[in-house]
């Protein structure tokens, strides 16, 4: 028989053993239950970082919100401000108004102080509309030029590639990537517009250029035909009344300038008292057309008039080829005789209308 260790008798050893054994799975689970403890550590240190991350971005979160309302509350107080200012000044501006009206009048009797009554009321509306005359703000930035950066401008030739590229850069404003609110029902034409679509053969894919009208006609190539093009507005109002529309055509917010250079001209009363006359810087066709690539057109929309339409007279349409040309109806008979003239030089054909809604005329390139 082997002898034991330590002169054990061997149920003592067997007891050892056992002791060995249970102490090493005691060490082993604390062990275990250590590493799991760790684990739970880890767990809860990173949720706290976590917490205070995300209580960090709520603290920004609150502030950028107490700022907004806080700006919204100091922009409503100067509206109301202005408010106050503006009625302060209708006020006075009546006052005067009434006080130089009985000056003048001397006494009246009832009929003639209705005529008084009246003729204040027409005044107060033009004073308050003299006060309150303000570019949208949405479109100011296009209308607000720097008086030394405007007369840089004017000395530019058309096809200066520094106006080009200020024409493309800061006045171009590109075709909108929001869907239109409304869109016409495709097919539902006038007489007029059926007309007109026939003399450019329903054709699809074109490109216009349009001027100072509604943007009727050039609405429904852009949306049923998917023609592309520039509308020339240079009223800010009407720029604005196209943004909100979601045009997807170019918008060029200013006037036609009768030079080969841009030349600014008056436009509308001062915005407040004091102030100098609005001016408008306006652009020659051909520097626009340049800036859009444009070299030929499927169809241009002439509807205005006076200083505008004089530049078309000097147009060079061989250059810029137009294959329909449409004076609207809003243009004065002496000015369309002008133009008539000019095209029927430049190689048109005056278009037999069929359907007389209006003065309206069209010329169409002769092949």
């Amino acid at each position: 028989m082997a002898q034991l260790p330590f002169g054990m008798h061997r149920s003592t050893f067997s007891l050892f053993l056992s002791a060995i054994v249970v102490l090493s799975l005691v060490f082993y689970h604390i062990h275990q239950l250590r590493v799991e403890i760790g684990m739970v550590h880890h767990r809860i240190f990173a949720s706290l970082r976590d917490l205070e991350t995300k209580a960090v971005v709520a603290d920004q979160y609150l502030e950028q919100r107490v700022a907004d309302n806080l700006r919204r509350v100091q922009n409503s107080q100067l509206e109301r401000e202005k408010g106050i200012i503006q009625n302060k000044a209708l006020a006075a501006a009546e006052q005067k108004i009434m006080e130089k009206i009985k000056e003048m009048a001397g006494s009246f009797d009832d009929r003639k102080r209705n005529s008084e009554l009246n003729v204040l009321a027409f005044v107060k509306d033009y004073v308050h509309n003299f006060i309150t005359n303000e570019i949208p703000i949405d479109v100011k930035k296009w209308f607000t030029l720097v008086s030394k950066q405007a007369h840089q401008i004017c000395t530019l030739n058309h096809d200066d590639p520094v106006l080009i590229k200020y024409i493309r850069e800061q006045l171009l404003i590109q075709p909108s990537a929001k869907q239109a609110p409304s869109q016409p029902k495709k097919g539902n034409y006038s007489d007029e517009i059926t007309e007109l679509l026939g003399i450019l053969k329903n054709k699809t894919n074109g490109t216009f250029v349009e001027i100072g009208n509604h943007f009727n006609r050039s609405l429904i190539l852009e949306t049923d035909f998917s023609w592309n093009g520039m509308l020339i507005e240079k009223d800010p109002d009407n720029v604005k009344d196209l943004l909100d529309k979601s045009r997807k055509s170019w918008i060029a917010p200013t006037c036609i300038s009768r030079k080969a250079t841009p030349e600014l001209v008056p436009f509308g009363p001062a915005t407040k008292k004091g102030a100098k006359e609005l001016e408008m810087l306006c652009m020659p066709f051909e520097a626009l057309c340049l800036a859009m690539n444009i070299t030929k057109l499927d169809y241009l929309h002439l509807n205005v008039k006076g200083n505008e339409l004089e530049a078309f007279k000097k147009i060079d349409y061989d250059k810029i080829r137009i294959r329909v040309v449409e004076i609207g109806s809003n243009v004065e008979k002496s000015e369309i005789d002008a133009i008539k003239n000019k095209l029927l030089e430049s190689n048109y054909r005056l278009h037999n209308l069929t359907v007389k809604a209006d003065d309206r005329l069209i010329f169409v390139k002769k092949m």
